[in-house]
């Protein structure tokens, strides 16, 4: 138990703009029969550095909340211009729901995944496509989501996915990153879901910090969502 699974897509390869990553496409096996939650990083997370912080500062908060199943870190191609990353992120859920099912085929324990700021539409993406084949995490995570409300909504984009598991969604007003990236529509992660189904859950958190921007706030030791996250998770 407890254990600690790196997804790795790197070679030494160099690739312009990838800090001398090169990223493989080869689905990956999962590696463990225990309860497991997956971390999807945001965008420009790519590299070893960064990302291994994120990783850290997410697995340490959960297991010091008493979750000891596994932790999967998950890494993926984000080091892109914005629009470029977006579709990057469509493409990963793929490999995500692919995860997911060969998982689920192989063990009966619990799913769960966080996906941090684009990493939200990774998650979706692979919410989606599990949720064609009557599939679907146990919970849903999303933190500062870089997700259009709007896609939540009745006639939204994922919309019919969303009826098959909890989701959780922690957002802010006060981010002024989602604010840039969505001049001219809203994200989940700073106005919140567009659905009133019973099994979505918004969160709204009002960080106690001086900073102007809280996009960052939601990856840092003692963080209201880390915390919330981990109760579910050890909910019994």
């Amino acid at each position: 138990m407890g254990q600690r699974i790196d997804t790795r897509p790197y070679t030494s390869s160099t690739v312009r703009g990838h800090g001398g990553l090169k990223f493989e496409e080869a689905s990956i096996e999962p590696e463990t029969d225990d309860e497991s939650v997956i971390f999807c990083h945001g965008w420009r997370n790519y590299a070893s550095e960064p990302a291994e912080q994120n990783f850290q500062v997410v697995e340490e908060a959960l297991k010091a909340e008493g979750f000891d199943g596994c932790f999967v870190s998950w890494r993926w191609k984000s080091g892109l211009p914005w629009r470029n990353a977006i579709k990057s992120a469509e493409k990963e859920g793929y490999r995500l729901a692919d995860y997911a099912e060969k998982f689920y085929d192989q063990n009966d324990a619990e799913l769960h995944i966080i996906g941090y700021s684009l990493g939200a539409k990774a998650v979706m993406e692979a919410q989606k496509e599990l949720a064609e084949k009557d599939k679907s995490f146990n919970s849903i995570h999303l933190m500062a989501g870089a997700v259009k409300s709007s896609d939540f909504s009745d006639t939204g984009l994922y919309h019919t996915c969303l009826k098959n598991s909890q989701i959780f969604n922690y957002r802010s007003p006060r981010d002024l990153t989602l604010r840039f990236l969505f001049p001219l529509s809203d994200a989940v992660g700073k106005q919140g879901l567009e659905t009133r189904m019973e099994q979505v859950n918004d969160c709204k958190i009002d960080f106690r910090c001086s900073r102007r921007d809280v996009h960052g706030s939601y990856i840092e030791k003692g963080s209201r969502p880390l915390s919330e996250i981990a109760e579910y998770l050890n909910r019994g």
